[in-house]
């Protein structure tokens, strides 16, 4: 009786830190269904990770970022002279994780000032 609990509770530990990984490394879903607008005003603009154009932005702690955004033809210069201390529309993933970085940092899907759409991957 005693080997069988080991077993059944051994399988049980397995089966959780698996889902709990699966749940880590789920893609982020960028679809208009899933993301949140908001109204902020850039205070800075740079480049993270690969090629990422990262945001930090007024009254928020997490920094907004577009996944290689540099790839995609946004300059730096361009973003930095045109946004920075202007209000924007920012439309993010709605995304959870376990890994910590992942949680100070939203995936941005589309940004826009006034009518101009900067960058977007809605359809």
């Amino acid at each position: 009786m005693k080997k069988f609990l080991k077993i059944t509770f051994a399988a049980f530990a397995f089966f959780v830190v698996f889902m709990i990984t699966c749940m880590g490394f789920r893609p982020v879903d960028t679809t208009g269904e899933n993301a949140v607008t908001v109204n902020a005003r850039i205070l800075s603009v740079y480049e993270a990770g690969t090629k990422d154009a990262v945001f930090e932005v007024a009254g928020n702690p997490r920094v907004m970022y577009i996944n290689r955004g540099l790839e995609h033809g946004l300059r730096l210069n361009e973003l930095r002279s045109t946004l920075v201390g202007k209000t924007v529309e920012i439309s993010y993933a709605r995304h959870w994780t376990l890994f910590p970085s992942s949680l100070n940092s939203k995936h941005i899907v589309a940004l826009k000032m006034g009518e101009k759409v900067i960058y977007s991957e809605l359809d």
